[in-house]
């Protein structure tokens, strides 16, 4: 009786780290990138029994290489590394659309696997890229059929190449998954791995949805990404039909390895030959990381060094000057001065895109957040840039990210659905108590949105949704049915919820990170202070911690704070008060 393993290698979520190199903090990373991962999959492919190689998604955008990559002529050495580490399919991530449509085409034109998408279609209402794909492998004389679903979240709802065409549809996989497993059945298939770049949340029944996948009947497997969690591990709580200690979803072998290249996902599945076909008849899911300090082994890809020595030399030119320090630690308790900029940028290139059109005499709102300011991936990074030369290399500190501007159509109701759930960010705070905790250790420090051209207060005494109080613009109350044109990007503004495709005014050619360096440029030198943007509402005799990098600044200012306890080396406790 024909016996074998099948084991599912996995990458995800590598964000254009090939080499074992950290773009942020500009040092050698020997645990991180693609390359770094060379001999552990080596090794584990040599292993008996039939071993496929996936990504998830998310490969292309995340690190200064990846922008000097995606402007190179010749293949791409991302892909140029999946073909030489011979890659059996991957799944387009959200990110890997962020250069626009014809760049992401252009890329993958080269690869030589399957590209899988099977929830996206273009704006002919064909498939983007193919459902699935069939891998037939031999076991003592009988095939094994090995079917691949391809599912990823939603791109930016304003996707499309530079020239403004072909834009991108998303689609509801539950039904999709259901119409690929019966294709994939009809064909032979004798098993069914999906390939999903989403993590795990019942309470998001869009962007983070494996555990329904996981659900529909004929999956045998399912692999994810998106969330940089890992699984099976303790990022994911258990809940009812997910188990984080065995790595299954409702019963099916589940796996996200680590993001980065840090590591890999791994599922092994005994297959039995019986009289009605294969059958699985025990499985694993295990993340894999490097248990040694490697000796990289460089993945032949022509020219990547040189790329990298490049790209290191741009990132270190100086764009401007700052009188005055660029920081996060305090930027959950006040706007900081990398948020103003951010928002500025963006703000500057709107009204001039809008200026001889219908909506130029409309007050334009700018957003932005802070990114390097104590994330779950990296609880000690924070942003901090003292007086002096501004790099290019600062400006990924406050943000990271190649999303094209865009004018949104807004009105005062929406404007106050954004800062309510940036509200979401802090505990409820109950007057006359004190010490108590200020923030919400799950609410991610990026979705934390400052709206700049306005003011306003949170009153953390109210409930979740009533929050904003005092919301002005021009010292004139904002009304409800009150229009604006928020400046921002895609994601950001899907993040919001509640706005559709038609309120898009205006997108931008250039992406959000060239608009901010060409804006500090123009500038030469930052000399202004943050502008006054929120604020706490008072409460009697109430106070609040929270915890945050040690600021070689001092506080802040323009809040009523005190320093606590120090935490380790590089965290301190502090005191709000609300007065």
């Amino acid at each position: 009786m024909p016996r074998t393993r099948l084991r599912l290698l996995q990458t995800t979520d590598l964000h254009m780290h090939l080499l074992p190199y950290d773009y942020e903090r500009l040092q050698v990373a020997e645990r991180r990138g693609l390359t770094a991962l060379r001999d552990d999959i080596d090794r584990l492919r040599g292993e008996d029994g039939i071993c496929l190689l996936v990504d998830t998604g998310d490969f292309l955008q995340g690190t200064p290489l990846a922008d000097a990559a995606i402007a190179a002529d010749g293949p791409h050495p991302m892909i140029a590394a999946f073909n030489d580490l011979r890659y059996d399919a991957v799944v387009l991530g959200n990110h890997d659309f962020d250069y626009g449509v014809a760049p992401l085409r252009r890329a993958l034109r080269d690869l030589d696997c399957p590209v899988l998408a099977g929830n996206l279609t273009s704006a002919s209402a064909q498939p983007f890229y193919q459902a699935t794909t069939l891998v037939v492998q031999e076991v003592d004389g009988q095939p094994l059929c090995i079917g691949l679903v391809g599912l990823t979240a939603p791109p930016p709802p304003t996707v499309m190449d530079r020239s403004g065409q072909d834009s991108v549809a998303f689609s509801d996989v539950v039904p999709v998954a259901q119409q690929a497993v019966e294709a994939l059945r009809a064909e032979g298939a004798d098993v069914v791995i999906a390939l999903c770049h989403f993590g795990i949340d019942p309470d998001d029944q869009v962007e983070n949805v494996a555990d329904r996948v996981a659900q529909v009947v004929g999956i045998d497997a399912v692999l994810m990404g998106h969330t940089h969690d890992q699984f099976p591990g303790s990022d994911i709580p258990a809940s009812p039909g997910i188990d984080p200690v065995r790595g299954e979803l409702h019963g099916i072998p589940a796996v996200m390895g680590p993001a980065f290249g840090q590591g890999l996902g791994l599922i092994d599945l005994m297959l039995e030959h019986r009289s009605d076909g294969w059958t699985i008849v025990s499985s694993n899911s295990a993340v894999v990381t490097p248990d040694r300090t490697p000796v990289p082994h460089v993945v032949p890809v022509p020219g990547l060094l040189k790329l990298h020595e490049d790209t290191l030399t741009a990132m270190k030119a100086p764009l401007a000057q700052t009188q005055a320090p660029i920081a996060t630690v305090f930027s959950m308790v006040a706007p900081d001065l990398g948020q103003a900029l951010l928002a500025r940028s963006r703000m500057a290139w709107v009204h001039q895109a809008l200026s001889d059109t219908q909506y130029r005499d409309l007050p334009v709102i700018g957003v932005a957040a802070p990114h390097r300011a104590g994330t779950k991936d990296a609880p000690f990074e924070y942003l901090n840039v003292a007086p002096g030369p501004i790099t290019a290399h600062d400006t990924l500190g406050i943000f990271p990210f190649q999303d094209p501007v865009i004018g949104v159509l807004q009105s005062g109701a929406d404007i106050r659905s954004w800062l309510e759930q940036t509200a979401a960010r802090f505990q409820q705070i109950t007057p006359g108590q004190t010490d108590q905790i200020l923030l919400d250790p799950g609410f991610a420090p990026y979705n934390f949105k400052t709206l700049f051209g306005l003011k306003y207060r949170f009153d953390l005494s109210r409930v979740e949704g009533e929050r904003v109080v005092a919301l002005t613009h021009q010292s004139e109350q904002i009304e409800p049915e009150q229009m604006f044109v928020v400046a921002t990007t895609p994601i950001s503004r899907r993040a919001a919820r509640g706005s559709g495709p038609s309120d898009v005014l205006c997108t931008s050619d250039e992406t959000s990170q060239s608009l901010l360096r060409g804006y500090l440029k123009e500038l030469g030198t930052v000399r202004h202070e943050v502008p006054d943007v929120w604020d706490f509402a008072p409460l009697d005799g109430a106070t609040a911690r929270f915890v945050t990098a040690r600021d070689p600044y001092g506080l802040p200012t323009n809040r009523n704070v005190t320093a606590g306890a120090p935490i380790g080396d590089a965290l301190q406790r502090f005191m709000l008060t609300f007065e």
